[in-house]
């Protein structure tokens, strides 16, 4: 018999495959953010003294719309864009059935609840968040998964979850 503390069955997952993974799904993000910052002209030294954003540049794909989107105001809330897309992704990836967002169903591993389950959307968006503002500075949340026998990161622990292999 299980109780409500008791690891999930299946067996915790390598960091290197976390890692991979965590890389994939970057590039997944960065695909659509990329081409929103490029539509706006924010992107890629864009700014004061840069060409890019300017009508006639020869990157310019939008013409007025980049010029005009190019004010303070849109670039900051462009860019506002990051951390709210990244954590959406991940909380609404791995909350789904799939348990996993694309890198992870890749590399063969998911997210599981301490009892193995599902996690509830509320729980996954608390662990992209810790993932995304707390463990992602200087990585000290991932460093702890080195040192723990079930291989948990800061945001696991603070989500109270696990990744295993499929």
């Amino acid at each position: 018999m299980r109780t409500a503390h008791t690891a999930p069955q299946a067996a915790y997952a390598d960091m290197g495959r976390r890692v991979i993974a965590f890389l994939i799904d970057l590039v997944i993000i960065s695909i659509p953010l990329t081409a929103v910052f490029v539509a706006f002209g924010t992107g890629f030294g864009a700014g004061e003294g840069s060409r890019a954003g300017q009508v006639g540049y020869p990157g310019d794909l939008s013409g007025d719309l980049v010029r005009d989107a190019t004010g303070t105001g849109t670039v900051y809330l462009i860019y506002a864009l990051v951390p709210f897309v990244t954590i959406l992704y991940f909380a609404i990836s791995e909350s789904s059935k799939a348990q996993a967002t694309f890198g992870k169903r890749i590399m063969g591993i998911k997210v599981v609840n301490r009892r193995g389950e599902d996690m509830n959307l509320v729980n996954a968006l608390l662990r992209a968040g810790v993932k995304f503002f707390v463990s992602g500075i200087l990585f000290i949340g991932y460093l702890m998964a080195f040192f723990d026998p079930e291989r948990r990161t800061l945001h696991d622990r603070w989500a109270d979850t696990h990744v295993v292999n499929r």
